[in-house]
């Protein structure tokens, strides 16, 4: 949800009081990592920041998502516009009858 402060991307809860967590939306357009164990909301966090990206009303913005797990990807598909569905590439890294020809280490390629 958008605030004039940023993406409100969660709360905290401590000591008895709950503040939201604010990501700035600059912030948006930069990459990002999150590392945690398993159950903690990376996957939903992911899930809230790609929905900002794709409420932004210039519609002109990228989105790039490497995830092992099916889960994220699929509910993200369905939130892509029905004018942006062409704009997708979904590359299955794990589809080993049609492999990938990717490097993301190689920057020669522009």
């Amino acid at each position: 949800m958008a605030t004039a402060n940023g993406w409100r991307i969660g709360s905290s809860t401590h000591a008895g009081h709950t503040l939201p967590v604010l990501l700035p939306a600059e912030m948006l357009r930069h990459n990002l990592l999150a590392v945690a164990r398993t159950g903690k909301g990376k996957s939903t966090l992911f899930l809230h920041l790609a929905q900002a990206i794709l409420s932004e009303t210039s519609g002109n913005h990228g989105l790039f998502v490497m995830e092992p797990h099916r889960e994220l990807v699929e509910a993200l598909t369905e939130l892509i516009p029905p004018a942006r569905k062409d704009d997708v590439v979904l590359l299955d890294v794990a589809d080993v009858a049609y492999p990938p020809g990717i490097n993301p280490l190689d920057a020669t390629l522009g």
